[in-house]
């Protein structure tokens, strides 16, 4: 009888060893996806990324990125972008990610939600407010090509869509 409870001690504990390797909270076994807020996916934080890039090689022609016909350097370009879903110290969850471009290299560039869509709403740097406070992990890293400047996308709206 001694043994018996030793050995069904034994078991329940094992159980419960194994069960607890399985509730680790590092999301090892859930997708990316599964890990971003609502609303959010690789997709389509790729795709605001892509537009972001466009925008940034659109809109300054004269400054750090020149457009179609000096763009040379960047366009074809293979990069890497660091998905983050930052927690701040309230618990609320924001969406960042960071590449490799020299130009970008200390900066996040900050996603938003906006009537059902994601979008690239600008980066920050380590010395401006807008840094993000808390913990952060990584979602994924994505491999992007630029791709040559393009008219921005704008989005729709009733207005424009006259």
């Amino acid at each position: 009888m001694k043994h018996k409870t030793v050995l069904n001690i034994l078991i329940v504990g094992i159980v419960l060893l194994i069960s607890s390797c399985g509730a680790d909270s590092n999301h090892s076994n859930s997708s990316p996806g599964e890990r971003l807020p609502t609303g959010y996916t690789i997709a389509n934080i790729e795709s605001a990324i892509d537009e972001c890039i466009n925008y940034n090689l659109w809109n300054n022609p004269d400054e750090v990125y020149p457009r179609p016909a000096g763009s040379e350097p960047y366009v074809g370009q293979q990069i890497s972008v660091e998905v983050r879903l930052y927690t701040d110290p309230s618990g609320v969850h924001k969406v960042y990610a960071q590449s490799n471009v020299d130009n970008w290299k200390d900066a996040l560039f900050k996603f938003d939600r906006f009537g059902g869509d994601v979008y690239c709403t600008g980066h920050t740097t380590p010395k401006e407010d807008l840094w993000p406070k808390g913990d952060y992990e990584v979602i994924d890293t994505l491999s992007l090509k630029v791709q040559p400047v393009r008219d921005p996308h704008f989005g729709t709206s009733p207005d424009k869509d006259r």
